[in-house]
């Protein structure tokens, strides 16, 4: 299965996010930041880091983020079927 196919891609305070599953982990690249994590919003928060505490929370708060979070509920209710 080609794992470009399952990735998420969107945008949150400017930045362009990509979420992709690898096995049992996800990759989350924020801009120029990669980081990886056991699950989604891990990985997320991870990649995210580099712009400090403040912006990090102000950004996981963002309503942006619904859709998205809609998209890896139905990608992981795909992935378990």
């Amino acid at each position: 299965m080609d794992n470009n196919r399952r990735s998420i891609d969107f945008t949150l305070g400017g930045l362009a996010v990509r979420l992709t599953p690898a096995g049992d982990r996800w990759i989350a690249r924020a801009g120029e930041s990669v980081a990886v994590g056991s699950s989604a919003l891990l990985a997320l928060t991870a990649a995210l880091a580099p712009l400090g505490q403040a912006s990090v929370r102000a950004l996981l708060a963002d309503l942006a983020l619904l859709e998205p979070s809609l998209r890896l509920t139905a990608l992981g209710r795909s992935r378990t079927a």
